[in-house]
């Protein structure tokens, strides 16, 4: 496959045919049983911000996370922790949340910011 060059109005790949394989043969995500991983997000809202916010959480291989990160848009930030790939997306404005912003909550703490 051949890359779309930069300029191109959507990325993409051209198929070279005259390449050492006969055939392009396009695999279903679904069943790749190569590569393993999980993805769990959360979605919010912060008061005078326009737009959600969303926190995924990704673990598993490197290319399940690496797939998931360009799988999307552009991220507002991205992190790793202890081998959780952390993408939040959401409007960028001066008072965003940020990766840093992320706790694993326990059950107490998860209350307790739901009561704010």
């Amino acid at each position: 496959m051949i890359p779309a060059p930069l300029e191109a109005p959507y990325p993409g790949f051209s198929i070279d045919l005259g390449s050492d394989s006969p055939r392009f043969q396009s695999l279903h995500e679904g069943v790749d049983t190569e590569v393993q991983g999980t993805t769990a997000s959360s979605e919010c809202t912060a008061p005078g911000i326009d737009g959600p916010y969303r926190l995924s959480a990704i673990v598993g291989d490197a290319l399940h996370q690496y797939g998931a990160v360009i799988d999307q848009h552009v991220p507002l930030e991205v992190g790793y922790r202890e081998g959780t790939l952390l993408l939040l997306h959401g409007p960028d404005v001066e008072k965003a949340p940020t990766i840093t912003d992320v706790i694993d909550a326990t059950p107490d703490q998860w209350a307790a910011l739901l009561g704010r």
